[in-house]
């Protein structure tokens, strides 16, 4: 008896964290999807599926944001994802604000980028 309501109720908790689970990240604001990152007041520009192409509507030319505010609270966009873009052929380029101190691996492929103006002292 004890082992079938253990069974049940690991059941039941396994049903309620598959949509959490098939997220992979926090939320997405415009299209474009954002993980937070630790201390809460940067996140970084993800991927909206885990499997290529990451993301299945970005096209054209993306402008990522500086900022981003999402329930009330706006976030300092700080990096992009390692393989963030990934297989998302559509785009033509990315635009990247001064607020990005870093660029995952593969973030993008054969994409057109606008970088920050870095000024070299």
């Amino acid at each position: 008896m004890k082992n079938s309501i253990l069974v049940k109720s690991l059941l039941l908790s396994a049903v309620f964290m598959l949509p959490q689970l098939a997220c992979a990240y926090n939320f997405m604001v415009n299209g474009l999807c954002y993980n937070k990152n630790s201390g809460g007041a940067s996140v970084t520009v993800t991927y909206q599926r885990t499997s290529s192409p990451r993301y299945t509507n970005l096209t054209g030319n993306i402008i990522i944001p500086e900022t981003v505010t999402y329930n009330g609270a706006t976030y300092s966009v700080t990096s992009i994802d390692v393989n963030a873009f990934i297989g998302c052929d559509g785009l033509t380029s990315v635009t990247i604000p001064n607020s990005v101190t870093s660029i995952g691996y593969g973030a993008v492929s054969y994409t057109h980028l606008t970088l920050p103006t870095i000024l070299l002292v």
